[in-house]
C-alpha cells in the first residue's frame, strides 16, 4: 500500500468516525462582524477577545516598522534574529506582567514544548531527577512538552492529578521523592472557561518545595482590574514560571515566558523551540507592545459582555459555568448533536465552535463560545437565540 493509499484510508475511517474537521474561511478581520465562508456572519468563537486585531492604531504600528524593518526577521534570535524590537518587547511583557524578565516565542505552543523540557535538560545536567505533576484538563502543548521531556530524560516522572483536584496533588506531592518538583497548570482551562485555583497552587508549591509554572494564555488581556491576567484577578503575585500568548486577546500572534532573569536565561539556552525556531518579524515585536498599551482600556468592557452573555444563556436553561473568563461552554453530549447545534447556529448567522474528539472525550462534545468586547446587547441576544434552548 503506498503512502497515497494508507493516508486515504485513514482519512476515511476517521471521517466515518464522524471526526472530521473543516476549516472556515474569513475574509476580513476577527471584528465581531465578517464574512465566513462568503456570508456575513457574527463571529462567537474568536480569541481575539479586545477586538484588538482590527485596531487601527495596531495596524498602523505594523505598517510603519514594516516599513523600516522589513517583513522578516532574517534568522534565529542567536544569530541574527533579535532586532531591537524583540528587546523592547521583552521588557515590555515582562513590566506588563511585573516580572523581571521575559522571553519571546513564535506561539504558546513553542513556548511550553521549549520550557519543559529546558527544565528537564537542566535537571539531567545536575543529576537531578524532576518529577511534573500536570491537570488533567491541560492544554495540548503542556501535555507535549511533558513527553518531550520525558522521552528526552529518564529521570523526569509525571503525575497527572484529576481536574482542579488539589487535594489528590497534595497526595502526589506529598508521596514524591524527586530532587525537583514542578506543578503545571492552565490559568484559565481552554476548554471550560474555568480558573485554576492559584492560592491552592501557590500554597501547595510552598509547602512542598515546587516550582509552579501557569500558562495564562486565555488569562492575559481578560482577567483582572487591568487585563493583566489570572495572577491580578487572584491578587497573587506571579508563579515562578509564567506563560503567556499575544495570539488571543493582544490580537497579533506569539507567546512569552516569564520569570526570574536566571529563568529566562536558562530558557535562552535550552529551550530548543527557541534556538531553533527564526524569530518572529520585527513588526510583530512593536505591535504586540502596542498592544500591551491599549488592554486597560478595553478589559473593562469585556468583563461586562462576559457577564451579560453568561447571564442571559442560564436563563435559556444552560448550565454555565460560574467564571469571569470570554471561554464559555454549553455541554452537548453527542458528536453529531453539537455538529448540528453548530449548523443551526451558522444558519442563523452566528459562528460557534463544536468542540469533539480528540479536543474532548468522546461522547462530551459541546459548543465553545467566546465573547467579544464589542458585543453589543443586539449582538448578545442574537447569540442566545442562534445557539436554542440548552438540552433536555
Amino acid at each position: 500500500m503506498s503512502l497515497e493509499e494508507w493516508a486515504c484510508s485513514s482519512n476515511a475511517s476517521w471521517r466515518e468516525r464522524g471526526l472530521e474537521r473543516t476549516e472556515r474561511v474569513i475574509s476580513g478581520s476577527q471584528s465581531p462582524r465578517t464574512v465566513v465562508d462568503g456570508r456575513e456572519a457574527l463571529l462567537a468563537g474568536s480569541s481575539d477577545y479586545l477586538g484588538l486585531g482590527a485596531n487601527r492604531a495596531l495596524a498602523d504600528a505594523a505598517h510603519e516598522v514594516t516599513l523600516r524593518a522589513g517583513v522578516g526577521s532574517g534568522g534565529s534570535r542567536l544569530t541574527t534574529g533579535t532586532s531591537n524590537y524583540h528587546v523592547a518587547l521583552e521588557r515590555d511583557l515582562a513590566g506588563f506582567v511585573g516580572a523581571p524578565a521575559a522571553l519571546v516565542f513564535g506561539s504558546g505552543y513553542h513556548a511550553n514544548m521549549g520550557v519543559i523540557p529546558a527544565l528537564a535538560a537542566a535537571a539531567r545536567d545536575c543529576g537531578e531527577r524532576l518529577s511534573i505533576f500536570s491537570d488533567a484538563d491541560n492544554h495540548a502543548s503542556i501535555i507535549d512538552g511533558i513527553r518531550l521531556a520525558k522521552s528526552s530524560y529518564q529521570g523526569v516522572r509525571s503525575s497527572v492529578y484529576p481536574h482542579l483536584d488539589v487535594k489528590t496533588l497534595e497526595e502526589q506531592l506529598a508521596a514524591d521523592a524527586s530532587d525537583r518538583r514542578l506543578i503545571v497548570s492552565d490559568g484559565v482551562f481552554s476548554m471550560s472557561g474555568e480558573l485554576a485555583n492559584l492560592h491552592a497552587l501557590q500554597e501547595l508549591a510552598q509547602d512542598y518545595n515546587a516550582w509552579l509554572m501557569i500558562d495564562d494564555a486565555h488569562g492575559i488581556g481578560t482577567l483582572g482590574r487591568n487585563g493583566r491576567g489570572v495572577c491580578e484577578d487572584f491578587d497573587l503575585p506571579l508563579p515562578d514560571i509564567y506563560i503567556g500568548t499575544a495570539s488571543k486577546a493582544l490580537g497579533v500572534a506569539g507567546a512569552f515566558v516569564a520569570g526570574s532573569e536566571p529563568l529566562i536565561e536558562l530558557c535562552r539556552q535550552r529551550c530548543r523551540s527557541y534556538i531553533f525556531s527564526t524569530s518572529m518579524p520585527p513588526s510583530q515585536a512593536a505591535t504586540i507592545s502596542a498592544a500591551l498599551a491599549l488592554v486597560p482600556l478595553h478589559a473593562p468592557r469585556l468583563a461586562r459582555v462576559v457577564h451579560n452573555l453568561r447571564q442571559r444563556l442560564r436563563a435559556n436553561g444552560w448550565k454555565v459555568v460560574d467564571s469571569p473568563a470570554p471561554i464559555i461552554v454549553l455541554p452537548v453530549g453527542a458528536e453529531d448533536a453539537a455538529m448540528e447545534r453548530a449548523a443551526q447556529a451558522a444558519e442563523r448567522g452566528v459562528i460557534v465552535s463544536p468542540i469533539r474528539y480528540p479536543s474532548v472525550p468522546l461522547g462530551q462534545a459541546l459548543l465553545r463560545l467566546t465573547a467579544h468586547a464589542d458585543y453589543s446587547e443586539d449582538d448578545i441576544a442574537l447569540i442566545v437565540d442562534a445557539v436554542g434552548p440548552a438540552p433536555q
